[in-house]
């Protein structure tokens, strides 16, 4: 239910664990959507995520080298997934989040529409 209405092969970036939980293992179980890839967002930036989603999934890692001074601040986890989205949409159709990127921080040519699951996640796509 959480993923039925978003993009096939999206990325669903969640900020808690229940949501994410679960999307796991209903994503597992037969007949259900295992085309959505969800990840906290708060894991963004940590090596051993960077290498899985790379290695094991080909999206591209963004550098969150700048963001280390506000880790753990109230602006880190927006900029964070902004950049994300600017590495990843293209690789994947859209990058769906509960939390509203950093606009500022977003490519041009992307663009924040609230849509998804649950009713406040945001979808990042091209214009």
């Amino acid at each position: 239910m959480l993923m039925r209405n978003l993009d096939p092969g999206s990325v669903l970036l969640l900020t808690r664990d229940d949501p994410l939980g679960l999307c796991r293992y209903v994503g597992g179980l037969p007949g259900e959507r295992q085309d959505v890839l969800p990840l906290g967002s708060w894991a963004l930036g940590q090596p051993w995520l960077d290498e899985r989603l790379s290695k094991r999934k080909g999206l591209a890692v963004p550098s969150y080298a700048p963001l280390g001074r506000l880790k753990g601040g109230t602006g880190w986890e927006p900029v964070a997934i902004a950049l994300f989205a600017n590495q990843n949409v293209g690789i994947v159709p859209a990058v769906f989040t509960e939390l509203k990127p950093d606009t500022d921080a977003l490519r041009p040519d992307l663009a924040v529409v609230r849509r998804g699951c649950c009713g406040r996640s945001r979808r990042v796509r091209t214009r």
